[in-house]
């Protein structure tokens, strides 16, 4: 069973950033659950084989003001996948810095090592309003500018499955997704 980890505050957002990973579960014939972040369980996360936490949209950032509310990240040993404000949740647990960064709009990115099954050139959908300064901690890829205006775009923690992309894979490249499903993860 895949746990499906929504951090929406407004309840619209559901339709636009955790029903699109549900059903590309659900094509992949797989069982999900769905749980807002407030309401998971640690039954929850003893059923589940992995989890995936969503995005939400540009302004729904209330839960980086209380990263503790998923502390249970640190101690999951099953793969997580974190998109958008899931992959900033991820950083900021393990003591990343969270900070403006907004971009929006397709971009292509060079993956020059394989992340989540695909390497090379793809167009990926971006949707943010922060970014993370990601620590020795991460493995990082597709990085584009420098500096302070540096955003990493793709993370996987160094000792676990655990991946972040900043980018939204269930608008394009949903076969990020799917290969993070099918243990097609590197």
């Amino acid at each position: 069973m895949i746990l499906i980890v929504s951090v929406c505050e407004d309840r619209l957002h559901y339709y636009e950033f955790v029903r699109p990973i549900n059903d590309i579960c659900q094509e992949e014939g797989l069982k999900t659950r769905y749980k807002h972040y407030l309401e998971v369980e640690n039954k929850d996360l003893e059923e589940c084989t992995k989890a995936i936490i969503c995005g939400t949209g540009l302004l729904d950032y209330k839960i980086l003001k209380n990263p503790e509310k998923l502390g249970w990240i640190k101690k999951f040993n099953k793969p997580i996948l974190g998109i958008c404000a899931g992959m900033q949740i991820i950083a900021e647990v393990f003591g990343c810095r969270i900070v403006e960064g907004l971009d929006i709009g397709l971009r292509t990115l060079d993956f020059k090592e394989e992340f989540l099954g695909i390497k090379g050139n793809h167009q990926v959908y971006s949707m943010h309003s922060m970014k993370a300064l990601v620590n020795k901690e991460f493995e990082k890829e597709c990085i584009l500018g420098q500096g302070e205006k540096e955003i990493v775009h793709c993370i996987k923690k160094r000792d676990k499955q655990i991946y972040g992309v900043l980018f939204h894979p269930e608008v394009r490249n949903k076969e990020m997704i799917i290969n993070f499903l099918k243990n097609r993860l590197e």
